[in-house]
């Protein structure tokens, strides 16, 4: 529509627009009014209380950002106003599809606080950072926080970490096939250890590739071909991890519900959490295909809501499991609970043990979605 001359002209003048608003311009019900009503009623009236006092749950992990980061990179390869907005919505649903839920903290805004208590910070680079995020990298790793960084290695160089050389040139284009290695216990190793088993996924350009071979301590995680395209470090005090790829980058796109390999990529996210210790709070089954999980809890810890959807074009049923710091101080293994899947009604009664060993099952359809509350009973 267009949007200069509606403010130019008379707004009595203007298009009536309607997109999807559930009610026409004079505030009848359009036909979906009675969806929301439905939803209205059986989701938020009966738990409005609870929603407005409720708060997210986090795990131990945060996407760091800054206003610098939008500026025209030095690096021609990367497109800033992609990093900063599409790219970084990717990453935020890559995650979500393992069950993480991040803190986003912006060096600018967020307190030196907030910055000290994950984990991990994940960090697109453009090439260009704010002293800020300089500054709470240089802390970071000084503390033992893992950080594990994305495409260009600036950052990381500015705040005095141990990089490797990159290779020129970077790649630019096409997807290219990219590959990793598990060990027969599940974890990210290097492609020369004894009984590693291959596992291979698409992944967009740029693509740096790294010179690893005069660095103690390190070791490649993802190639292309013979090329390092990731690799990890054991600093003093903790990791860090520099890839030099776009694993995410359809995760926010049109390309979403049909996009290649998912739960290829979920393994390999979770090799990567796994090596620094971060667990989601909620955690969903290894096939769950095209799944994002978050949850909110009371702050009494005597409820906990959990939304769950997908976009595959497919029913699937996956089970999901709720860790013990997830209601700390409510869940325990001899404890009963009740989940209810709100919008069908349907309830079941499980042991602590069982909700937090096996988990409950959901059975979601093509494209659906759903509410679970979980509560002591």
């Amino acid at each position: 529509f267009d949007a200069r001359r509606i403010m130019q002209e008379d707004t009595q003048q203007a298009q009536t627009l309607y997109f999807d608003a559930p009610l026409d311009e004079n505030a009848n019900p359009r036909n979906h009014f009675a969806h929301l009503k439905w939803l209205g009623e059986k989701l938020f009236a009966p738990y409005a209380d609870f929603l407005s006092s409720s708060v997210n749950v986090f795990d131990s992990i945060a996407i760091v950002k800054d206003s610098d980061s939008h500026a025209p990179s030095l690096d021609t390869k990367i497109d800033s106003l992609l990093a900063a907005s599409d790219w970084t919505g990717g990453l935020l649903g890559f995650l979500l599809n393992e069950g993480v839920r991040p803190r986003v903290l912006h060096s600018e805004v967020s307190s030196a606080e907030l910055f000290a208590q994950p984990r991990l910070l994940v960090h697109i680079d453009s090439g260009l950072s704010n002293p800020k995020t300089i500054a709470m990298m240089k802390k970071a790793l000084a503390s033992g926080q893992g950080i594990l960084n994305f495409v260009s290695d600036q950052s990381l160089r500015a705040a005095g970490a141990n990089v490797a050389d990159v290779v020129p040139e970077a790649q630019a284009g096409a997807r290219k096939n990219l590959t990793f290695y598990l060990s027969p216990h599940g974890r990210l190793v290097n492609k020369h250890s004894k009984n590693a088993v291959a596992y291979e996924f698409p992944a967009q350009g740029p693509l740096y590739s790294y010179s690893i071979d005069q660095m103690p301590g390190c070791e490649g995680l993802l190639y292309q071909n013979d090329k390092v395209i990731g690799y990890r470090c054991q600093t003093e005090r903790g990791v860090i991890m520099q890839i030099g790829a776009l694993l995410f980058d359809d995760y926010n796109s049109s390309d979403y519900a049909t996009l290649s390999s998912p739960l290829v990529r979920r393994t390999f996210l979770r090799g990567l959490l796994a090596d620094f210790g971060v667990h989601p709070s909620i955690v969903v089954s290894a096939a769950a295909e095209r799944v994002s999980v978050f949850a909110r809890q009371s702050p009494r810890n005597d409820l906990l809501w959990i939304t769950v959807k997908t976009s595959t074009q497919r029913q699937q049923e996956i089970s999901l499991r709720v860790r013990p710091e997830t209601m700390p101080g409510s869940l325990n293994t001899a404890g009963m609970y009740e989940v209810e899947d709100i919008l069908s009604g349907a309830r079941q009664v499980l042991s602590g043990q069982d909700l937090m060993a096996k988990g409950f099952t959901v059975v979601l359809a093509a494209e659906g979605s759903t509410v679970f509350v979980v509560r002591p009973q």
